[in-house]
């Protein structure tokens, strides 16, 4: 079956391509037009009734029907005002449909999400979104800021990008994406889909991820930075990278590493976000890096 097609599959709805549709869309959006992938990611995200879901970059409605249908509730965030117009032409009147219009990089997403789960009467609010591929991460580190009303995400990303927030400690993909996200959140990568299942198809591949908060922890205000220094050099042992960023002497740096429960010698690479943590937290009452 044709990509463009598929979406036309029994339970799988969208907005009608248009003539002026074909030119590649202004904000760098790759709309999901294959129905059998858009009913597995239907069925990877688990809709339970009345489900409160903030979605970001609607397009052309095709995951944003498909939550109508399951009996969701969305808020849905589109830039583009000229698909967020024909969005409201195409589903008028739908009492769990809300269209928010702007850039949820710039909006008050505390706000955002409390309001949609004392929509729904629930304690917190679900994220779902085929993101653009170029903006993808700044959405997703807005989604880790403390105290949240998140249950759950459930985003599109380059493949390349998903395979980095979801390596594990001494996997080549492993980097500061890994290590700021998995501090907050457990992923799992539940699909992976190829080019043709968007129009327009991107130039790779893409995945699917599932990324469920973890109970509330402290981060220390250095975490961030601490992590920058950290993977400056990935060739460099930690303790390289640290007495570059510090001026610190090998005896001092040392006396941290130790501290933190971390092995001399180690490579950035190999150090879990909970390692970084510790070591955040010990620079952090020392005055460093924060």
């Amino acid at each position: 079956m044709h990509p463009d097609n598929a979406a036309e599959a029994p339970g799988v709805s969208r907005l009608p391509i248009r003539s002026g549709d074909r030119r590649r869309p202004p904000w760098g959006q790759h709309f999901l037009v294959d129905g059998a992938a858009i009913r597995r990611i239907l069925d990877a995200i688990g809709i339970g009734p009345g489900d409160p879901f903030l979605e970001i970059g609607p397009g052309r409605g095709a995951l944003t029907l498909g939550l109508l249908e399951r009996g969701a509730r969305v808020h849905a965030v589109e830039i583009d005002p000229r698909l967020a117009a024909r969005l409201e032409q195409a589903l008028p009147g739908r009492e769990r449909l809300r269209l928010i219009r702007g850039d949820v990089r710039r909006l008050d997403l505390a706000r955002l999400l409390a309001d949609l789960a004392a929509a729904s009467d629930r304690a917190a609010a679900r994220a779902v979104g085929n993101l653009p591929y170029h903006a993808a991460t700044a959405i997703l580190e807005r989604f880790l800021a403390p105290g949240l009303p998140i249950r759950d995400l459930h985003f599109m990303f380059q493949e390349e990008v998903a395979d980095r927030i979801a390596a594990p400690p001494g996997d080549s993909a492993y980097g500061y994406l890994s290590a700021l996200c998995q501090a907050h959140l457990r992923a799992e990568i539940l699909l992976r889909l190829p080019p043709g299942a968007f129009r327009p198809p991107p130039a790779v591949h893409s995945a699917f991820l599932g990324l469920h908060p973890l109970p509330a922890r402290g981060i220390p205000p250095g975490f961030p930075r601490l992590l920058r220094v950290a993977f400056a050099s990935r060739r460099k042992t930690l303790e390289n990278n640290l007495r570059a960023a510090t001026g610190a002497s090998r005896a001092r740096v040392a006396v941290w590493i130790e501290t933190a429960g971390l092995p001399p010698g180690a490579r950035p690479q190999e150090i879990s976000a909970d390692g970084f943590l510790r070591l955040a937290a010990g620079l952090g009452e020392a005055g460093v890096l924060v």
